[in-house]
């Protein structure tokens, strides 16, 4: 693939310019009949921004239409391919565009919010005089770029102050230049901007000859007193606009290392009392609410946390539900009473917020929720209670057989690209149908109308579904629809303008559905043997299976596991190690350049008695080394020796770890620093509780 090196140009100056990342790797695409690929020309361009934070790169499943003609991307980059299934296609001399999410060449008058990005609406233009197969089009941008970070949430409106144009349409002539219409909106809004994120905004190149007004809502932030000249292809950033409204509380946590001088902020809303900090990522350890300006631990009303009675126990930690309802907390819920707060799933992203409830016996009562980042938040008291739905609704007739419908499914499968559902056609009957989808066993989907989220279908309560059964779905914050195995499926859909019906079936179940594992031979072994157990349970021959071009399949029954496995040729062996299994396979590495960690016991010490089973609980490492309790089980080498191999990228560091043998026995936090020759930890060194 042909790459080209962009080079970007200084941003004019208004202001200072710094960018942050956000990227989309999902994959899109079916078989081509041409295929070409995209680039950009030259500035501050497009869609969205790269890893370093200023290239701006395309997103998988972008469209760009050259002569008309629709182009699709397979994956994101800033030189990605773009593949077309049209009958006919463009040749010689081309004229290409992306649109975003609109059908006609403009710069939007009303444009949504993409945190740390472009918005959707953002036009880029190419032209050339060859097109063919694998052809590369540079494009550049239509729009100048208004940077900012909102400091107060709600829509920003940007205004010229003398009436030039800042939103019209424009034509592209053959060398990629653009003309825009005499008429247009000389205001541009940005709509959903969060309180503490930076956001982009496309305008019109324009001559500002009394300068550029902005508000949010009714509140007027900046007045236009000098001129500006705003040139396409370049970001202006107008740095914080509005004020920053914030909580007397933010979260301390493992995630921000326990610091209570650098809280994770929590913003204010449009609503009042209810207060944000959006899109945080948690680590295990949990976190807290303390108060701004709090410098110690020692400190009166420091932190807040879990206050939740369970039986045998008057306070203890505990896990949040994820977006279900609002837990009551009060802000002298001290000491020992301060459990620390937790999520499920530390990989995620999430939104925390605060709701000022009222005044009350245990001090101030408030009210906090967690959501996955981005999910929609209702008040405490507004939460909507489960649609009552007929178990029989009445549904519409159906057009005649083959006709296309208006509804369609997006879905985890596809990357919930709602521009690009799964097509539904009538079976003149009874249902819309869509036939031969694959899916895997806990992947979701919901049912949308128009090729938009205005109207989606999904279940009054989360949860799987199962096949050959009938179900009935709502608009009314219906729950993603989860299938309970690998299969193809046949999905059939009818909905009246608030209620669907859904049944599906299985025609084929992926009963041999298989997955590679592929292994990085460096130490060339040969012949090879793999061990693989989940668990105490082998999937492989006790001894190992032989693993023949690089690659050992397993079933598609441990996608989403986590495997362990080492590898044995002849009277070689490798160390015990883990793997997680993906949809799209996994990855491992067999090395013979190992650090061990060695731990030698004393047969006569009964504090360190592990039996046969020795495991080891790491953390604080800022690795995949770090391990969930209850850690990994170490290699029991005989004679009261157990060992586990140490990334390469520890030796010089110092670590946190605890053992135990899973039964009840386990040493204190301990610390090691890793020697590029492993370690022998000996039992008079082991932290005996």
């Amino acid at each position: 693939m042909k790459r080209f090196q962009m080079f970007l140009l200084a941003a004019v100056a208004l202001f200072g310019f710094a960018a942050c990342t956000q990227d989309n790797d999902t994959v899109v695409g079916e078989k081509t009949t041409m295929t070409i690929y995209a680039t950009f020309e030259k500035g501050e361009t497009r869609l969205a921004l790269g890893e370093n934070g200023t290239t701006p790169v395309w997103e998988a499943g972008d469209k760009i239409y050259v002569n008309d003609v629709l182009f699709r991307a397979f994956k994101g980059g800033d030189n990605t391919a773009f593949s077309t299934m049209e009958d006919v296609l463009p040749t010689g001399s081309y004229v290409a565009v992306y649109r975003g999410e609109q059908s006609e060449n403009a710069i939007s008058a009303v444009q949504k919010a993409r945190a740390n990005s472009f918005p959707k609406q953002t036009p880029v233009v190419a032209a050339g005089e060859d097109i063919e197969e694998g052809a590369t089009l540079s494009f550049c941008n239509v729009a100048a770029l208004l940077k900012f970070k909102a400091m107060q949430a709600g829509d920003y409106t940007f205004k010229a102050v003398a009436g030039e144009s800042l939103a019209a349409s424009f034509t592209i002539n053959s060398d990629a230049t653009v003309t825009f219409a005499s008429e247009g909106s000389s205001e541009v809004t940005l709509e959903g901007c969060l309180a503490g994120k930076t956001y982009l905004v496309a305008v019109a190149p324009a001559t500002l000859s009394e300068g550029l007004e902005v508000s949010v809502g009714e509140e007027l932030l900046r007045a236009g007193a000098v001129g500006a000249v705003l040139q396409r292809n370049t970001i202006y950033n107008l740095g914080e606009l509005g004020t920053a409204e914030y909580y007397d509380w933010g979260l301390v946590g493992q995630h921000q290392g326990w610091e209570l001088d650098k809280l994770t902020p929590m913003f204010a809303t449009a609503t009042e009392n209810l207060y944000v900090a959006e899109d945080v990522t948690f680590e295990e350890g949990g976190f807290k609410f303390a108060k701004q300006g709090i410098a110690d631990w020692n400190g009166e009303n420091t932190t807040f946390g879990a206050w939740k009675k369970s039986e045998g126990k008057e306070y203890y930690d505990f896990s949040a539900e994820i977006g279900e309802g609002w837990y009551d907390v009060y802000d002298n819920n001290l000491g020992e009473h301060a459990n620390n707060l937790g999520v499920a799933d530390w990989s995620k992203s999430y939104d925390v917020y605060i709701y000022v409830a009222e005044s009350a016996e245990w001090g101030h009562k408030l009210k906090y929720t967690i959501v996955e980042h981005g999910a929609e938040v209702k008040l405490p008291g507004e939460e909507p209670e489960q649609p009552e739905t007929p178990a029989d609704p009445t549904m519409p007739e159906l057009p005649a057989a083959g006709t296309k419908a208006e509804f369609g499914i997006v879905g985890s499968f596809q990357g919930w690209d709602v521009a690009n559902p799964i097509a539904m056609y009538s079976d003149g009957k009874s249902w819309f149908v869509a036939e031969g989808v694959k899916l895997y066993k806990d992947d979701e989907f919901k049912f949308v109308k128009g090729n938009a989220w205005d109207a989606s279908y999904g279940l009054s309560e989360a949860g799987r579904t199962e096949a050959n059964k009938e179900y009935v779905l709502t608009t009314d914050n219906g729950q993603n629809i989860t299938v309970e195995k690998n299969g193809i499926y046949n999905i059939s859909f009818v909905a009246n303008d608030s209620v669907g019906k859904l049944y599906y079936e299985c025609v084929e179940e992926y009963t041999n559905l298989t997955v590679d594992i592929t292994i990085n031979n460096k130490a060339n072994w040969s012949p090879l043997y793999i061990v693989l157990k989940d668990g105490d349970k082998f999937i492989t021959a006790e001894s190992g299976d032989l693993v023949t071009d690089s690659k050992y399949a397993v079933s598609g029954d441990y996608i989403g596991s986590s495997l362990s496995y080492y590898f044995v040729s002849g009277d070689k062996k490798s160390d015990l190690a883990n793997v997680t299994i993906t949809k799209n396979g996994a990855s491992v590495v067999l090395d013979e350049n190992v650090v061990k960690l060695v731990f030698k016991l004393d047969t006569d010490n009964t504090k360190q008695w592990w039996g046969d089973v020795a495991k080891i609980h790491v953390w604080n490492t800022g690795t995949s080394f770090d391990t969930t309790w209850p850690g990994n089980e170490m290699v029991n080498e005989g004679n009261y020796t157990w060992s586990i191999v140490v990334p390469s990228e520890l030796i010089g560091k110092t670590i946190d770890y605890l053992i135990h043998n899973g039964n009840g026995w386990k040493s204190g936090d301990s610390k090691i620093t890793i020697s590029a020759e492993g370690n022998t930890v000996m039992s008079s060194s082991i932290n005996i509780k």
